[in-house]
């Protein structure tokens, strides 16, 4: 008889590890700065970082047609009035993270979640030094591999909503962004 063979819930590795350092790629802001030179900038002047380079609004996300519900673009933990406390990732990035919205994207939050299952591709493309705790600036970056470069995509945290819900990836803790903040990044 054969012996069937199942997946764990989730891949978490036992052996104790140091966290991956930060690894470059090229920035690809409009402004020529990397991230930490916008993230740097913003905590000087005191203000929250808003990408001229996709911008919050409709035209980021449709060509020609008007969406089908009213978005409003809010920042978490700032304008989202029902949630107070949120964090980049809870307890660990694994695959039940992953909720599918409006859009029919299965095939990203497939690779997304595959992603998971994988720490250190994980900590490549959802560089891990990034929080909404101390140093907050409204700015994250994810790093995804195309034309034979690692390139780093800055965006500001700004989501669309619609009655204080994500209208697009969202986790299945409400408080947690990593995953809605990536679909964003890869989007732009």
């Amino acid at each position: 008889a054969k012996e069937e063979v199942t997946m764990p819930y989730t891949y978490r590795d036992s052996r104790p590890r140091s966290p991956p350092l930060p690894q470059s790629a090229r920035a690809t802001h409009s402004s020529g700065q990397t991230y930490e030179e916008l993230k740097r900038q913003c905590q000087q002047k005191g203000t929250l970082f808003e990408d001229c380079d996709f911008p919050a609004n409709i035209s980021s996300l449709f060509y020609s047609e008007k969406p089908p519900i009213p978005f409003v673009w809010k920042r978490p933990g700032v304008s989202m009035t029902l949630l107070r406390d949120p964090q980049f990732i809870v307890g660990g990035a694994t695959r039940t993270d992953i909720c599918q919205g409006d859009l029919g994207d299965c095939w990203l939050l497939a690779a997304i979640a595959s992603l998971t299952l994988n720490e250190k591709t994980l900590a490549r493309v959802v560089p891990q030094d990034q929080n909404f705790g101390p140093g907050y600036a409204g700015i994250f970056h994810f790093q995804f591999w195309q034309h034979n470069e690692w390139l780093d995509i800055v965006i500001d945290d700004r989501l669309p909503t619609f009655k204080d819900r994500l209208v697009f990836l969202h986790s299945a803790e409400h408080n947690e962004f990593w995953s809605a903040l990536l679909e964003k990044a890869y989007a732009k």
